[in-house]
């Protein structure tokens, strides 16, 4: 009997570890061949804005994990992300807000004030490339999103820049990172 319930606690101890330890879900995979590309266009010589321009150019990334052993509620989820970028193409200068959003798979308009992650940060596209990173912690709709295993993710450009001269400019990215990290309930 003193076995047996030496066994119960034990086993309940356990349980109760595992629902707080934090668990790491890495969804670079998921993006396949989309995380990596450019944005491109023609810029005049003199001011260049950038409100609105999204990466991927094509629209948000679409993320369906749907097929990961992953618990099936979560009690608060984090989104960690790396993004190396580089400019080409006509001297810039200045610098440009970047801002990360995701959102549940299916709206239309991903960039909402509810979907954003986090504070946006600045890009100096003279420095030629760079790497941002980010993580923010998801809100109640976001980690809903999260539980039914599909999202989407883009990130979205402001502001205004100087181009020395008028020409095509290019913006290359690649997504090092993209982690989940997420606590079961």
């Amino acid at each position: 009997m003193h076995r047996l319930r030496f066994l119960l606690l034990v086993g309940a101890g356990l349980l109760g570890a595992c629902a707080i330890l934090p668990i790491t879900l890495d969804l670079l995979g998921h993006l396949g061949s989309r995380k990596s590309g450019s944005y491109s266009r023609e810029v005049p010589r003199g001011t260049v804005a950038f409100d609105g321009v999204t990466l991927p150019q094509e629209g948000p990334w679409g993320l369906d994990f749907s097929g990961q052993n992953v618990p099936v509620s979560f009690k608060s989820v984090r989104l960690t992300y790396a993004v190396a970028l580089a400019t080409s193409g006509p001297g810039l200068s200045g610098t440009v807000t970047v801002q990360a959003y995701l959102a549940p798979a299916g709206v239309t308009d991903v960039v909402q004030e509810r979907y954003r992650l986090g504070a946006s940060q600045a890009l100096d596209l003279g420095a030629g490339s760079l790497e941002l990173e980010g993580s923010a912690d998801l809100s109640a709709e976001q980690v809903a999103a999260v539980n039914d295993k599909k999202v989407q993710v883009v990130l979205v450009l402001g502001g205004t820049a100087t181009a020395a001269e008028g020409g095509t400019l290019r913006l290359d990215y690649e997504v090092k990172k993209l982690l989940l990290s997420f606590t079961v309930i």
